[in-house]
């Protein structure tokens, strides 16, 4: 199982979600996520996704191509950035 992390900047969060909730058929290789909007700007967020080793590669391919960059530009987002990311260490407290 691997994380891959979005930290996006967006000019509305409230329009960006609508476009992110409309695109959940492309997410369906997730095994789910969070989104962690920062709590002085509504408008920056992280989203972290879980998947499969493979499946994150995929995603983070599909992402790149010209039709979601479009997507992306409609939903507003202004700033992007992908990492695919192994836990290393696992922590309590």
């Amino acid at each position: 199982m691997v994380h891959v992390v979005v930290y996006e900047r967006v000019k509305d969060h409230a329009r960006w979600l609508k476009t992110f909730d409309g695109d959940a058929p492309h997410r369906n290789g997730s095994k789910g996520g969070v989104i962690l909007q920062f709590e002085k700007d509504h408008n920056k967020h992280h989203i972290v996704f879980e998947w499969s080793d493979e499946e994150a590669n995929d995603f983070v391919d599909f992402v790149k191509t010209p039709e979601m960059q479009k997507v992306f530009t409609e939903a507003g987002v202004l700033e992007q950035t992908i990492q695919v990311c192994s836990p290393s260490t696992i922590f309590s407290k």
